[in-house]
């Protein structure tokens, strides 16, 4: 586990043979800051997790489409555990920042304010948190933003096959973000659609949510090796694994049977039996992460939000 010492410079964001990265409290790229909290609140050390909740009250943060990553994993449980009004402020208020990225002429929520055409997977997974307060909270207007945001990504993300862009731009087309290229499958960004489509289906009760939802399963279980844990890209299977992805899909399959049964048996062995550290100096949970291929960041290592979805489904052993 990570040095109190590390911490107060920042949160685990993915390794670096074994030893966690912190990324900055004040880093603009902020998306994975809630997950430590988030997977301190799993584990049930939820009085160091408001301690250290009190570091992201302390700053703002930049208008994008992030926002439902960071204040649904770290702010949300704080919330339920407290009840603290000033909590519940700060969710309502960043929700409505998240939710006037809307664009009603593109309709969606774009990737970065101002003056953005593109739309990312990713995303899907970031409205848990208007879902959250939509429902939680009695804001049904993020819930119709969130909506409508999932059927343009459906229309404008889902391949006929079920594979998933990761980024689209309406004037360049589709973009290779973190994929191999603009063609192929990103697994995390497929394991996010997935995510979001279930979560989705289970608010609205739609149909066309849970079958999107299903269609990215199909394609994924299709495409993974024996020992059912992504490659990061879908069409580099023999390239390195995402260990991350793996666990995201686990999360997702955990509410499915039938036909889905044996590949999730199979991954939630794997990653059981196969990737969890047992290594002694190894600080990471779940190893065989790819954080970033082009850029060589946390490939082969834990990723912290590895570590938060693996919580969910192996928490037997951890």
């Amino acid at each position: 586990m990570i040095s109190s010492g590390r911490l107060k410079l920042g949160f685990p964001s993915y390794t670096v043979n074994g030893r966690w990265w912190v990324k900055p409290l004040d880093h603009q790229d902020f998306w994975d800051l809630g997950f430590f909290i988030g997977l301190l609140f799993r584990l049930g050390i939820r009085i160091e997790g408001l301690k250290f909740l009190k570091s992201l009250e302390e700053r703002s943060y930049p208008l994008n489409h992030n926002l439902g990553f960071l204040f649904y994993h770290a702010f949300v449980p704080a919330y339920m555990e407290t009840d603290a009004p000033r909590l519940k402020r700060r969710i309502v208020y960043e929700a409505e920042r998240m939710a006037s990225l809307f664009d009603e002429s593109l309709g969606f929520i774009p990737m970065d304010y101002p003056h953005n055409d593109k739309i990312a997977i990713d995303t899907l997974a970031s409205l848990e948190f208007l879902w959250w307060v939509s429902h939680e909270l009695g804001r049904s207007h993020l819930g119709e933003i969130a909506e409508r945001h999932v059927l343009s990504s459906i229309r404008l993300l889902l391949r006929g096959d079920g594979s998933t862009v990761h980024i689209l731009s309406m004037r360049d087309g589709p973009l290779s973000g973190q994929g191999l290229s603009p063609s192929s499958c990103w697994s995390r960004g497929a394991a996010w659609a997935s995510l979001g489509f279930l979560r989705a289906y289970e608010v609205t009760k739609a149909e066309i949510f849970k079958l999107s939802c299903e269609k990215v399963l199909r394609f994924a279980m299709r495409m993974v090796g024996e020992d059912g844990v992504p490659p990061w890209d879908f069409s580099d299977p023999r390239g390195v694994k995402d260990t991350s992805s793996g666990a995201i899909f686990l999360k997702v399959l955990s509410s499915f049977d039938g036909e889905f049964s044996r590949w999730r048996e199979r991954l939630r062995s794997s990653l059981k039996f196969n990737y969890l550290s047992e290594d002694e100096g190894w600080e990471g949970l779940l190893k065989g992460g790819c954080y970033h291929y082009h850029l060589r960041k946390g490939v082969n290592e834990s990723l912290i939000w590895g570590d938060y979805f693996a919580s969910y489904i192996l928490s037997d052993v951890i």
